[in-house]
């Protein structure tokens, strides 16, 4: 993610609702100049940087199809809280609507794995609200294994 990212960007995070199947979107809904603000804050993020109360660096990621059209939103937070260990994870991803059912959750939860593994992150935890049974599909083919369980949601390791 940089300042720079233009308005496709911001397009795409009108097709993602503010909480869909469990990763939160601040932007849904939020004007362009809202957007902007938010631009400078997840690039400050990274870094650790005015991170607002409870949170951990993250970063924020784009997947881009072949045409260099926004067809996804990913996240990985750099380390896990004890708080963030029990009802959370390292990844959250997110394919706007008119993108979904064509792979893109696979490929972006893929690259979002490398990432961590870059990063040093082992072992990588991601959470699956149970509902969502194309992403517990991902991230049970790309190496997760149930290691516990929340109310809602089943939590993985890889």
């Amino acid at each position: 993610m940089s300042v720079n990212d233009n308005f496709k960007y911001y397009q795409l995070l009108q097709q993602v609702s503010a909480n869909e199947n469990g990763f939160h979107n601040e932007m849904f809904g939020k004007s362009h100049s809202d957007y902007l603000k938010w631009l400078q804050l997840s690039v400050d993020e990274t870094v650790g940087k005015n991170l607002r109360p409870g949170y951990v660096p993250r970063s924020t990621y784009w997947l881009l199809n072949d045409d260099s059209i926004p067809v996804g939103i990913g996240r990985i937070k750099h380390q896990l809280t004890p708080a963030m260990k029990k009802n959370s994870g390292h990844i959250a991803y997110a394919i706007g609507r008119p993108f979904r059912g064509q792979g893109y959750g696979s490929k972006l939860c893929k690259l979002l794995i490398d990432e961590c593994r870059k990063m040093g992150i082992n072992p990588i935890q991601v959470t699956v609200e149970f509902e969502n049974e194309a992403s517990n599909r991902i991230v049970r083919q790309a190496g997760g294994r149930v290691v516990g369980q929340t109310d809602t949601m089943t939590i993985y390791q890889i």
